[in-house]
């Protein structure tokens, strides 16, 4: 067994010879003796014997041997009879989702994958795409216009190879891309890159925490190697790549991960310290300029055994003693984050802020270095075996429901979501706000579209064309809504689950989701030795 270089995969070897590749908590994402996922059913990978890592986990060689036959010389039947092994040495490519990097809450519904030297960019929901590509058409889960694949330039990832790190705006517009040193953005709708000028400000640039956009800037937790410090550094896509337009946070320790709600940006360092700031944009020439004023720095000590245990980390408005809000007419101000989420070794814990206590979004401090404290409650466990997040700090108003849920992807545990329930206000308090919901996977899920209750994936297909093989990227979906529903009537909340029913009802396939309830329950009925209620 041989973990991945960043621990998000294992390869299993067999002593059959098989391999497969599984997910941190068991999803299985390739299988040599499979005939849908093998390279070429009618040329297996033989007999693997040993398997190792390439640089970043991109690549995994396979050494194998695989039985030459020749026909037997005998007239009387044309039995075939092997003569020799052969060795022979694979090279797999693979892609990584970029939020397994580089997990934040920016730009769930889109579809972001990278390779070594380029990114593959799928983007779905109600975006208005402006490139010249589709003549600024819509692209939603419905209409499949596929990829844009974008190569990076090679004056930057000839010195700067591999990927570690790759982001889009929630505009799906402007891409972000970071390898060994410094880092690159690009326009969908220009279809140019933009570099640093001075080569020596790109290599004092160590990119490690991770990389976002907020607004039109560019939020980068990286170390500088010239001066042996941690930071966090704000540049805008508007002017040159320069060190003089940048804003500059100096961190204590290094940066572990970073995540940003509206506004705030959260960041969470080695020594087991989580830091808010709140960001500021203010108009200027040539170009609007971006400040950063340290809000709060909360301990996480008692709860966090080890730093790299932690590879998520994120604000929400989300709390058990709060369910569905009351008014769904609050604008996205009126939705401030009142919780942290942290993902230990897979356990999700919530820490809320104690009702009354001050804000986690100040306004910026009147004397430097005056923070405010805040106090929490004891940590929440609300998931177990938790492989990735999606949260929107956004509020819809035409679909409350799902755009104040989370959404968790928990390895053979399947996808769970923390679902809202609608309570008035003089029901007893006794009563919970919020229900965990689980249902099975039928791909590995890389993005949520709230708007139109799918989840997407991608998955790799093998097309034979003149005796060569071709690999090409697919956009795969699951509808979810059924099982929510399913999920909500065994556990008596109808009137939750008719709410729901009367927000998606504009969805297109909404009348396909129905069928796919009836269909479900028929088949139980039909099977089941009792009645079923």
């Amino acid at each position: 067994m041989k973990w991945s270089p960043d621990y998000r995969v294992l390869c299993t070897l067999w002593e059959n010879g098989a391999f497969a590749i599984w997910t941190v908590f068991g999803i299985l994402l390739h299988c040599s003796h499979s005939s849908e996922q093998s390279i070429n059913p009618m040329e297996p990978y033989g007999s693997c014997r040993v398997i190792e890592w390439g640089p970043d986990g991109y690549t995994l060689w396979v050494s194998s041997q695989k039985g030459i036959t020749s026909p037997s010389t005998a007239t009387d039947d044309d039995v075939e009879l092997p003569v020799q092994n052969s060795s022979q040495l694979l090279l797999l490519n693979f892609l990584k989702s970029a939020v397994i990097n580089n997990p934040h809450s920016g730009s769930i519904e889109h579809l972001l994958l990278q390779s070594e030297d380029k990114v593959y960019l799928y983007l779905s929901g109600n975006q208005q795409s402006t490139n010249g590509n589709n003549n600024g058409l819509s692209i939603s889960v419905g209409c499949d216009v596929g990829w844009q694949v974008i190569q990076l330039p090679q004056l930057y990832i000839h010195n700067n190879w591999p990927i570690k790190f790759a982001c889009i705006d929630n505009t799906g517009q402007y891409l972000a891309v970071a390898g060994q040193h410094g880092f690159v953005h690009f326009s969908l709708f220009t279809r140019k890159w933009k570099l640093f000028g001075n080569a020596g400000q790109e290599r004092d640039i160590r990119v490690v925490g991770g990389l976002l956009w907020w607004q039109e800037f560019i939020v980068c937790g990286c170390t500088s190697t010239s001066e042996n410090r941690d930071e966090i550094r704000l540049y805008s896509r508007l002017t040159n790549l320069d060190n003089q337009f940048s804003n500059v946070a100096r961190l204590q320790s290094p940066i572990i991960c970073l995540n940003i709600y509206d506004d705030t940006l959260i960041v969470f360092s080695y020594d087991l310290h989580i830091m808010l700031y709140g960001l500021e944009r203010k108009d200027g020439k040539p170009a609007p300029t971006a400040y950063m004023a340290k809000l709060h720095e909360i301990s996480v000590e008692p709860y966090v055994p080890h730093a790299v245990f932690v590879p998520f980390i994120g604000l929400t408005s989300l709390r058990t003693d709060s369910g569905l809000p009351q008014s769904h007419t609050s604008s996205l101000h009126d939705n401030p984050p009142q919780s942290i989420l942290i993902n230990v070794c897979g356990r999700l814990l919530l820490l809320q802020q104690e009702r009354g206590g001050s804000s986690l979004v100040l306004q910026k401090p009147a004397k430097k270095n005056s923070l405010q404290s805040v106090t929490f409650l004891p940590p929440v466990m609300i998931a177990a075996w938790v492989e990735c997040i999606w949260t929107i700090s956004h509020q819809n108003s035409t679909n409350p429901y799902l755009s104040n849920a989370l959404w968790l992807c928990c390895g053979l545990h399947g996808m769970k979501v923390w679902l809202p329930l609608y309570r008035k206000v003089d029901e007893p308090i006794f009563q919970s706000h919020r229900i965990m919901l689980t249902f099975g996977l039928t791909i590995y899920p890389l993005a949520v579209v709230v708007e139109e209750a799918v989840i997407l994936g991608a998955m790799a297909e093998f097309e034979h064309f003149n005796s060569k093989t071709f690999c090409s990227i697919t956009k795969t979906t699951q509808v979810f809504l059924n099982h929510v529903f399913q999920e909500l009537i065994r556990k008596n909340l109808d009137f939750d689950a008719l709410q729901i029913a009367q927000t998606c009802k504009s969805i297109p396939h909404f009348s396909h989701v129905l069928e796919l309830l009836l269909h479900k329950v028929l088949e139980e009925e039909a099977t089941s030795t009792q009645p079923i209620p």
